[in-house]
């Protein structure tokens, strides 16, 4: 969980120096520490949904499920996580950025807002954690399997040099 929480916010930090590196600026109106903190708070709400899709990797690595069962029940969590993370993103995002009186009016309609498809990139992300908590599943499976083979390697040195004594 910590090394989930390490990159994420390591993410949100060079995503940060980049926004404040950028030659283009923020303008007159706006200061850097709205897109800074919701940078952070974007990468935190993927910190704590990494380990939801961990899971999901893991459960959908297993044997005995068929894939033609696992990529659609994968797809639909990826939209369903990805609407949820950006509704809560989209609530962030209103109270972080100062709007002006007269916007309030056209605040996050989150219905209207997932109508338009705009959580793809969201999705997106979420495939792509979802790749690595598959690569972290197959790393920790052949980790297992050399451990396994280092044993059964061992017991067959040993019951060799059983069979030599008893020669």
């Amino acid at each position: 969980l910590f090394l989930i929480f390490l990159f994420w916010t390591s993410l949100a930090t060079l995503s940060s120096l980049n926004r404040l590196l950028d030659p283009r600026g923020f303008g007159f109106r706006m200061s850097p520490a709205a897109p800074i903190l919701f940078a952070f708070v974007e990468a935190w709400v993927w910190a704590a949904v990494t380990p939801l899709v961990f899971w999901l990797s893991s459960r959908a690595s297993e044997e005995r499920s068929k894939w033609i069962v696992r990529i659609p029940l994968l797809i639909l969590a990826g939209v369903l996580i990805a609407v949820g993370v950006y509704v809560i993103l989209g609530f962030a995002r209103e109270a972080i950025f100062p709007f002006a009186p007269r916007r309030r009016a056209s605040t996050f309609a989150p219905l209207r807002e997932i109508g338009r498809f705009r959580f793809v990139n969201h999705l997106l992300l979420y495939f792509a954690v979802l790749a690595a908590g598959f690569a972290r599943e197959y790393f920790l499976r052949d980790q297992t399997r050399q451990r396994e083979a280092a044993r059964l390697e061992a017991q067959l040195a040993e019951a060799r040099l059983d069979a030599l004594r008893m020669q």
